[in-house]
């Protein structure tokens, strides 16, 4: 330690011990009064080596008569040392300017640690071991750990850890010198690495470079995954929306389930919709009970209910019809407001745009020439086809094909009318029919259906 105390200044602050010391010796009377100053030439021992004053190093020691710094205590065994007052009491180190003012705890096998305060430094306050800072603190209140030039209140240079005390077990909180955020684990792989259940507070979000990644409301039972999804919902309960701006301007609706980017985007208060695929009933706002399947599926739907589209744009202009069913890539993609409707297959209906129709074809067809067409509301099924019976090369409009027999059944909910088969003229020019009553076939000449 460098010197921070003066001889002469020791003997005074001593001066009363010596006394007692020198009274027990026997060299004055414990009852004598010394009036005037004591002045001493040489080095000056008392009782061996209770008190030692180096006049050659000006050294004073303290139970060591080979003082190795100006003031040197020394016991065998432990040493102690009382500083007492009936006020305040002080240490007080003072260094010259910009000299360094130090505390050093050694023992006789380390170098320890040392206190430091320079001067020099903006007033550095700093403990360190014989290599390194250990812990810094700078005039402005900046505290560093194994850093010598902290630009934070707190920074720790190596692994900061949080544990309950116990051998081994940082994994409540802890900090490695990769930066890597570990909770639950003392090893964390990533920037935040988790060995435990996550709770994120009622209505708060989850996000990624600023966007929202995932909101939930429990108490409405919503989750919504994905920027801007589900961002207005107030009332509607029973949501759950993935996708990038997935229902974003649901308020009311209940019951929805919507997977796609922009999936029911502009739903207001239809419920019990299922949309799957981007831009799935985009613009449904009122509509309730849907399913459709497929990317802008039931794209322009705004009011129609109780609707199933399944392929990419099928149903895509439909916007207030009901009860319509499309599947297949296009299906039914310009009919809008007609309902009751199947359509199966790709681009099957395309330009259909009325009510209670069947449609099954895999081309955008006509009602004259797609494979199958029906009416529901009247009760008609044509087949722009052969059909077989039994075969499945027909070469006519009805084959019918029996190993043992080929019998076809034609029979009449009117009594006493019979069957009866309507045959075109050979010359074009009519109809005939025939049929038959009690065995015997007869003949007429009728009026042709009309087309």
């Amino acid at each position: 330690m460098g010197k921070f105390l003066k001889s002469k200044t020791i003997l005074k602050v001593l001066i009363t011990s010596i006394f007692s010391t020198l009274a027990c010796a026997g060299i004055i009377y414990a009852a004598s009064t010394i009036g005037a100053n004591i002045s001493t030439t040489g080095d000056l021992t008392v009782d061996t080596n209770t008190l030692y004053v180096d006049s050659t190093n000006n050294r004073v020691g303290i139970g060591t008569i080979t003082p190795d710094s100006d003031f040197h205590l020394y016991k065998s065994g432990g040493s102690t040392s009382k500083f007492e007052s009936s006020g305040d009491t002080e240490l007080y180190i003072k260094s010259g300017l910009n000299g360094v003012s130090r505390i050093r705890l050694a023992s006789t096998t380390s170098s320890g640690w040392t206190i430091n305060n320079n001067s020099g430094l903006s007033d550095l306050l700093s403990i360190a071991n014989a290599t390194e800072d250990l812990l810094i603190l700078t005039s402005t209140s900046n505290i560093g750990i194994k850093d010598s030039s902290p630009d934070a209140t707190l920074e720790v240079n190596g692994t900061f850890m949080v544990s309950n005390g116990g051998s081994g077990d940082g994994d409540r909180f802890i900090v490695n010198s990769s930066g890597d955020i570990g909770i639950g684990t003392t090893t964390p792989q990533y920037k935040l690495d988790v060995n435990g259940n996550v709770n994120i507070d009622l209505s708060s979000t989850y996000k990624i470079n600023g966007e929202t990644i995932l909101f939930a409301s429990t108490t409405r039972n919503n989750i919504f995954v994905g920027d801007d999804s589900g961002s207005l919902s107030i009332s509607g309960g029973g949501n759950s929306f993935l996708g990038y701006q997935s229902g974003t301007n649901t308020t009311s609706g209940q019951l929805n389930t919507f997977v796609g980017e922009s999936a029911g985007n502009n739903n207001i208060s239809g419920s019990y919709n299922d949309f799957f695929g981007s831009s799935a009933g985009l613009y449904n706002t009122l509509g309730s009970s849907n399913t459709f399947i497929g990317t802008t599926a039931g794209y322009s739907n705004i009011s129609g209910s109780s609707n199933a589209f399944l392929g990419g744009g099928a149903g895509y202009q439909h916007t207030s019809g009901d009860n319509n069913t499309f599947i297949g890539n296009n299906a039914g993609y310009n009919n809008n407001s007609g309902s009751g409707n199947v359509f199966l297959g790709y681009r099957a209906g395309y330009n259909a745009s009325s009510t209670n129709k069947l449609y099954i074809s895999n081309s955008e067809t006509s009602a004259s020439s797609t494979l199958i067409y029906g009416e529901f509301d009247n009760n008609i099924l044509s087949f722009n086809a052969n059909v077989g019976v039994g075969t499945s090369t027909p070469a006519t409009k009805l084959e019918v094909h029996d190993i043992a027999t080929s019998t076809v059944s034609i029979i009449s909910e009117t009594a006493g009318s019979g069957g009866r088969i309507i045959l075109e003229d050979s010359d074009g020019a009519g109809c005939s029919e025939i049929y038959i009553l009690d065995g015997v076939i007869n003949s007429a000449t009728v009026a042709c259906p009309s087309n």
